[in-house]
């Protein structure tokens, strides 16, 4: 559940801003290299924001000991 949490809206605005980007400053870069380029990016900062963001499991302590 965590991954729809941070990963989900943070690959979202990536895209949507690298979609922006490439439209009004990189007019030269062929549509079809731009819907890769920015999937690419959404996909990449989506897995690395659930790596970073992900919750460690607590270790358990035993008591006994």
């Amino acid at each position: 559940m965590q991954f729809f949490k941070y990963s989900v809206p943070i690959a979202f605005l990536v895209g949507t801003i690298a979609w922006i980007m490439l439209g009004t400053s990189y007019e030269e870069v062929p549509y079809d290299s731009r819907v890769y380029i920015t999937f690419a990016a959404a996909i990449f900062s989506g897995v690395i924001a659930f790596v970073l963001f992900r919750k460690e499991k607590e270790e358990k302590i035993d008591e006994k000991k």
